[in-house]
């Protein structure tokens, strides 16, 4: 929501409006149109990255016998593995559980409807995964270094909610706001969704949980609620 409303904003709409779908890539790079593939360029550079800015003495504590580099480069590949084991697992969901389900639901619970997480909507809209998710990433790594400037915790980047949350905002930003409100609404998505942690250290510092925080929007979102609002108001009267 937060991202489609950004991409609504300073993005592009009606015909001036051009879907990240609709990208043209060079021959030589009409490989990257493969989702997988395309998640791979981004990974494997991103783990290789942090690994050698960790350094061999520490990443070695790790990679156990494997060579520290090479074990980064595994554990980028895995991650795509394991993404393409969570969509085929969405389209059988889709295409055969869902409907034997059905029957059962009909007799327990009339008028229900089947409801899967976000990733039943990243095969519709491959290219727009993974701009949410780039974008999201490097929103994240600004607040990091950004929000302790300004007296707020330094939240580390999480790649999985960068990639589920990112990936997701990505496909709204893109519906609202075409390109541009996809990379826009994906640096501003975030720098949103690192601000709320943040803020959340500090609401639990008081409560006396110290550098403890939750990253899912909707968890931190009920806990600044209950601090802000609902708390103050149990103790007013």
């Amino acid at each position: 929501v937060f991202e489609a409303g950004v991409g609504y904003v300073f993005g592009k709409r009606g015909e001036k409006r051009k879907s990240v779908e609709d990208l043209k890539l060079p021959k030589n790079f009409e490989f990257l149109q493969d989702t997988y593939l395309s998640l791979m360029v981004v990974m494997a550079p991103l783990f290789l990255v942090t690994v050698l800015f960790a350094g061999e003495d520490f990443s070695s504590k790790l990679s156990g016998d494997t060579n520290y580099i090479m074990y980064a480069f595994l554990q980028s590949i895995q991650f795509v593995v394991g993404v393409y084991v969570l969509l085929a697992g969405v389209r059988l969901l889709l295409g055969e559980i869902v409907p034997a389900f059905k029957g059962i639901a009909m007799k327990l619970v009339p008028d229900a409807k089947p409801a899967l997480d976000c990733p039943v909507l990243f095969p519709f809209s491959p290219n727009a995964v993974i701009i949410g998710f780039i974008t999201t990433t490097i929103g994240t790594v600004i607040a990091m270094f950004l929000f302790p400037t300004i007296g707020l915790a330094m939240i580390i980047p999480g790649i999985l909610t960068n990639f589920f949350a990112g990936g997701t905002a990505g496909i709204f930003g893109n519906l609202t706001g075409g390109l541009r409100g996809a990379i826009i609404g994906g640096i501003a998505h975030g720098l949103f969704i690192t601000l709320l942690p943040a803020l959340l250290v500090t609401v639990l510092s008081n409560m006396g949980f110290v550098n403890a925080t939750a990253t899912d929007v909707d968890t931190v979102a009920a806990a600044l609620f209950y601090a802000w609002i609902i708390g103050p108001l149990m103790k007013a009267f």
